[in-house]
């Protein structure tokens, strides 16, 4: 079952608690996001953590929001970093 759900609207203590929760019925979270942005990566990295999920996942575009190919190299290159402290995989 897929579920889209706006993660970055639920604070520290709710995504803890819904990890919890997930993790005692066996269930696994994938997250994802639309418009790869630093900012976002940002958010949705630490909301993966938050809830150890196996996944996260971009879609690059959003409305108004179509990057070079560039620019996004760039993004993802400057943010890998941040990624060391994730579970999540990653390709890119």
């Amino acid at each position: 079952m897929q579920i889209i759900f706006p993660w970055e609207k639920l604070n520290a203590e709710e995504l803890q608690e819904l990890a919890e929760f997930a993790r005692s019925h066996k269930i696994i979270i994938e997250v994802g996001a639309r418009g790869l942005k630093p900012e976002r990566l940002d958010i949705y990295l630490a909301i993966t953590r938050l809830l150890g999920a196996p996944f996260l996942r971009f879609v690059i575009d959003d409305k108004g929001y179509e990057p070079e190919i560039q620019e996004i190299i760039h993004i993802i290159k400057n943010e890998n970093q941040c990624f060391s402290g994730c579970r999540c995989k990653y390709m890119y």
